[in-house]
């Protein structure tokens, strides 16, 4: 996410560090898949403050979702659809796609790369390794 006035990720995050930034949003994938959040998450740098799966993330079980405030609260239907909207992009995960007019042949050989290389058994096995690397190490 950009932050007006800062040109990059990069920025955001040294602005977090020097305090000029005190709330932000991004995913929890990102959070915890790359620096800093990772420190960030293992130091205690930053809490925190709301997260917004349908569940919890394990690594943060003591952080309400948006859902359980929403249902503490008694908010209404109008915020609820507001919500799932704005965190559509948890939901999708990461869409990929071309630019208009794509040739259909083109199209059809990167749809089947991509099916190839996510029925790839070495690549699973090492998503899976690094999956269970990083649940290990409360990264």
């Amino acid at each position: 996410m950009l932050v007006p006035g800062y040109p990059g990720a990069s920025d955001v995050n040294l602005a977090i560090e020097k305090n000029e930034v005190q709330c932000f949003s991004g995913t929890v994938q990102a959070f915890f898949g790359s620096e800093p959040g990772r420190t960030w998450a293992k130091s205690g740098f930053v809490r925190v403050l709301v997260q917004g799966g349908a569940k919890r993330d394990p690594r943060m079980a003591n952080v309400p979702t948006l859902w359980e405030l929403m249902d503490k609260n008694k908010s209404s239907e109008i915020y609820r659809r507001l919500a799932k909207i704005l965190l559509i992009p948890d939901d999708m995960g990461r869409p990929l796609f071309g630019p208009p007019g794509m040739p259909g042949d083109r199209l059809k050989m990167l749809r089947d790369g991509f099916t190839k290389m996510m029925s790839d058994g070495e690549l699973i096995a090492d998503a899976k390794e690094r999956s269970r690397h990083h649940a290990g190490d409360g990264r």
